[in-house]
């Protein structure tokens, strides 16, 4: 038992520390904001706060992670996949509303939600957060 709390902590342990950099850069996007208020739209303003709350709440959903807890997976999953095709289409098709250094940060942002993606659909970091659903039970 102790093996697998073991195991299952060090993949967690990569998803919370993904996810501190995400809120770091998230918090660290609503400064040059806040920095750059009088060459940045509403847009901006929106998106860069909006992200800066939902950094914080998927930093809890992480630290739920912990406690193998099913419903915080799928969340994870959820907002990270959504998330990743959300900065995509900002990327494609984003025209002149968001400034270039904010398409980079929001770039590499992407690239941590497709990190804790690959992450946790690994087999063995899926199976830690497998209920059984779906089974024949008696």
């Amino acid at each position: 038992m102790n093996s697998n709390n073991k195991s299952s902590a060090q993949p967690v342990g990569q998803v919370i520390k993904i996810q501190i950099v995400f809120l770091v850069m998230s918090l660290f996007l609503l400064i040059l904001v806040t920095v750059f208020h009088d060459s940045v739209n509403g847009f901006v303003w929106l998106r860069s706060g909006g992200l800066a709350i939902l950094s914080l709440i998927f930093l809890g959903f992480g630290f739920k992670l912990k406690e193998k807890k099913r419903s915080a997976y799928v969340r994870i999953m959820i907002i990270s996949i959504a998330g990743a095709l959300g900065i995509f289409a900002l990327a494609i098709g984003g025209g002149d509303v968001y400034p270039l250094w904010m398409r980079i940060e929001q770039g590499i942002q992407g690239i941590l939600l497709i990190m804790i993606i690959i992450i946790l659909i690994r087999p063995q970091n899926r199976i830690i957060f497998y209920t059984g659903r779906g089974k024949n039970k008696k």
